[in-house]
């Protein structure tokens, strides 16, 4: 259950950080860059519009979160193993491997569903554009 709950924390925490990089590159860069009239804070929106690599698909992070994955998917029947429990279905169907691998479940189809919001998007809209104003 333990690693269960760290993909949870590692996902809520990748969709978070995710948003505040969003949030930096379309708004505070934007800001600081009107407000000083030269472009002084670029990193975010460059990530952002693809001029700088990314730990997209294979890097240490998206490593880390499949590592951490495997381990919550083995862990309730690894646990098992380690306890000399002889497997069976009454003990397949208990709450102590149900539970942990429904919730592991539903995490996998969190992570599923919101993969596009883990990727960047094409385009940033920043919050200093007046939607009236562009084309």
């Amino acid at each position: 259950m333990l690693f269960v709950a760290g993909l949870i924390v590692w996902v809520s925490e990748a969709v978070r950080s995710h948003r505040v990089g969003y949030f930096l590159a379309a708004d505070v860069e934007a800001r600081v860059n009107e407000k000083l009239g030269r472009l002084v804070m670029i990193w975010e929106a460059s990530l952002w519009a693809g001029n700088q690599p990314r730990d997209e698909l294979f890097g240490p992070s998206m490593m880390a979160l499949g590592v951490v994955g495997i381990l919550a998917g083995a862990a309730p029947f690894l646990g098992l193993i380690l306890t000399n429990t002889p497997i069976n279905w009454c003990v397949l169907i208990s709450p102590s491997i149900i539970v942990p691998y429904s919730i592991f479940v539903v995490t996998v189809m969190y992570v599923l569903f919101n993969w596009s919001r883990l990727k960047n998007k094409d385009v940033i809209q920043s919050t200093l554009i007046d939607p009236d104003e562009v084309d």
